[in-house]
């Protein structure tokens, strides 16, 4: 094992936990004995208060100290943010606390959440073996009803599982207590939520962090976070129990609004095997019923507006194929059609039809090779035949486009010539 990765596994974990509710001490109890429970032993709880009375922050001192923390912890340190005035100012708490850490990695958990037992160990072993600056777990879903006894869970369910790695930048589904950070390689300004914020906070955050560096989701279906979704509705996000104000409604449509415009300044970066693997997932899933939206096609075209990693970075090239027709057809469509074999000479299995060069008109699309074509057969001496492509899609062309086949295995090879 190298120093580096020595120096990680006994490193110390900053997490933030931001409570403005006084009268909810026996919920921030759960949250922080969830904490001393971890397998990994080196922890800094950092318990972020929001214009905390001086009884009631010692309330919370006083419950700190009744945790049984483990012996190798720090702390636990208690902030009060004050000055701040009536409202939600949960993206202020959050930056105070990351502005309090002692460690080198950091974790949040909001205070009536719960994290199990080997969430730190795994999240910390995924930063070792990748070396990303990030790494993440799954979260079930605890629909809870709040009793005159206490909390009453009626369910239990894993939440965000079978989605792809990319479709983060479409929608979250990383919960704010799933992800761990190695903060010493990120950009000490990327560390900060945007102030002023109540929803979506922590998504914004994870955005501009994970579209500059590498993360890791292997662990994303492994459920080791809770998050208690209230049926009362008074979780800040839309619950499916609730019938929401208007006003709630509002307040989430600003947001998106927000979110919106902030994507057309952000820049994704993957390899083209992974584009590719993110078109046939949103193809599966349309494919298999109403699981996503209608417009997530539209969603990737903004996504990946200049967000390839340059086709001519790639190593294998094939000198066989063609790209006959990419034209408008029609209203509102255009058609694609060609060829394209290996550098065997063997006929591939998809094809993806995209631009390496900024262009926000650009919609990567994804193409089986199913087509019969004899000529081409012929051509390269060969009894296969299967080399062909043919789809109508919706959207506009590309205006350069260029071409690359993916073979059996997911690996991608570029076309050398195009006609």
């Amino acid at each position: 094992m190298s120093d580096s990765l020595k120096t990680l596994e006994s490193s110390l974990v900053s997490c933030v936990i931001r409570f403005h509710a006084p009268e909810k001490l026996e919920q921030l109890s759960l949250a922080l004995m969830s904490i001393a429970g971890q397998s990994y032993c080196s922890v800094e709880p950092i318990i972020v208060l929001q214009d905390f009375s001086d009884t009631d922050r010692q309330a919370v001192e006083n419950l700190c100290r009744d945790i049984p923390w483990p012996a190798s912890f720090i702390g636990p340190t208690v902030v009060n943010v004050t000055g701040l005035g009536s409202g939600d100012h949960r993206s202020e708490l959050a930056n105070a606390g990351i502005a309090a850490r002692s460690g080198a990695l950091l974790s949040f958990l909001d205070y009536d959440d719960v994290i199990y037992g080997s969430c730190y160990k795994t999240l910390i072993e995924r930063l070792m073996v990748t070396g990303c600056v990030a790494s993440f777990v799954g979260t079930i879903a605890s629909d809870t009803e709040l009793t005159a006894n206490g909390p009453y869970i009626s369910g239990k369910r894993i939440i965000f599982k079978n989605k792809n790695k990319y479709e983060f930048f479409f929608e979250n589904q990383h919960p704010i207590h799933s992800f761990m950070l190695k903060t010493d390689e990120i950009d000490e300004g990327l560390l900060r939520f945007q102030p002023g914020l109540s929803r979506n906070e922590d998504y914004i955050f994870l955005l501009r962090i994970l579209s500059r560096y590498k993360w890791d989701t292997q662990e994303h279906s492994t459920p080791l976070t809770e998050y208690q979704i209230r049926i009362d509705g008074t979780n800040t996000i839309m619950s499916p129990f609730e019938n929401a104000s208007i006003e709630k409604q509002t307040l989430w449509q600003r947001s998106h609004e927000h979110l919106a415009s902030l994507r057309q300044d952000i820049d994704i970066q993957m390899s083209v095997g992974e584009l590719h693997g993110l078109i046939e997932h949103l193809n599966a899933r349309k494919k298999n019923g109403p699981d996503g939206p209608d417009h997530d096609a539209i969603k990737l075209k903004h996504t990946l507006r200049s967000a390839l990693s340059s086709a001519g970075d790639l190593k294998e090239t094939t000198p066989y194929g063609s790209l006959d027709i990419c034209e408008p057809f029609g209203s509102g469509k255009f058609k694609v059609a060609g060829w394209i074999a290996g550098p065997d000479k063997e006929p591939l299995v998809s094809v993806v039809i995209t631009e390496d060069i900024s262009n926000s008109k650009c919609l990567p699309v994804s193409i089986l090779i199913d087509q019969a074509r004899p000529d081409v057969g012929l051509s390269l001496g060969t009894e296969e035949t299967g080399f062909g492509f043919v789809c109508e899609l919706p959207g506009q062309p590309p205006e350069n486009p260029i071409l690359i086949g993916i073979d059996e295995f997911g690996h991608p090879y570029l076309l050398t010539r195009s006609s």
